[in-house]
């Protein structure tokens, strides 16, 4: 079929080594900031960070208002509902592809990073920051950021599953995951539902594990059929 014309026969890409490597990085960053939190000592850090983006007595956002508008559509990309119309749809066309294994690949790397990042939050159970006003609904505890975490895990954890299909678009597919993520972390920063610590370990997290996931071997050495 046309859509799938465009992936190669024999799925491919980045070295493993190279994924666990990076992987064991993130993982390693997200305990670091995990242990800054939790120790208090990113206090200084999450203030500034957060309020730096406010302005006046009332606390508003900086910049014009749609600005705040365009944070808000962004976060909606990392939100529940987006995540899991898009997960289907990319589970489907991966299916019925013939890439078969690339869709158990990609259901192992989005339907686990709700439930990690839901328990994180439980051991951790930091409250939600009070310093500005909110600019977006919000549930649950605060540490690491949900958006951040499971948007990291999807559109990184996708381009990553894509990548062995089409690895000459890699650095495009890579970078566009990884910038859309990025933003949807800094969006709940903007938005005054998260600390910056929050956003940072919950991308970090969230990157980690579509790493690890998608560093396990091809499922096949031969056609995708």
């Amino acid at each position: 079929m046309p859509l799938c014309s465009d992936m190669d026969t024999i799925p491919t890409g980045p070295p493993r080594i190279r994924l666990i490597s990076v992987a064991l990085a993130c993982w390693a960053g997200f305990v670091l900031v995990a242990w800054w939190q939790a120790s208090g000592a990113s206090a200084d850090f999450d203030r500034a960070g957060l309020l730096m983006w406010r302005q006046g007595p009332m606390l508003q956002p900086i910049g014009p208002g749609w600005l705040s508008d365009a944070f808000d559509t962004v976060t909606q990309l990392g939100g529940g509902r987006f995540r899991t119309a898009l997960g289907l749809l990319a589970l489907v066309l991966l299916f019925a592809c013939g890439h078969r294994y690339e869709s158990l690949l990609l259901a192992a790397i989005l339907l686990p990073a709700a439930a990690i990042n839901s328990v994180l939050k439980l051991i951790f159970a930091r409250p939600r920051p009070d310093l500005a006003p909110y600019l977006a609904d919000f549930g649950g505890f605060s540490f690491p950021s949900g958006h951040s975490f499971n948007g990291a895990a999807t559109y990184i954890g996708l381009a990553l599953i894509l990548v062995r299909l089409a690895p000459n678009h890699r650095i495009a597919m890579l970078a566009m995951a990884t910038a859309l993520s990025l933003a949807i972390a800094f969006s709940r920063v903007w938005l005054g539902v998260h600390y910056p610590t929050d956003a940072i370990a919950g991308w970090l997290g969230g990157a980690g594990w579509a790493l690890v996931v998608a560093s396990l071997p091809n499922g096949r050495t031969g056609s995708n059929g």
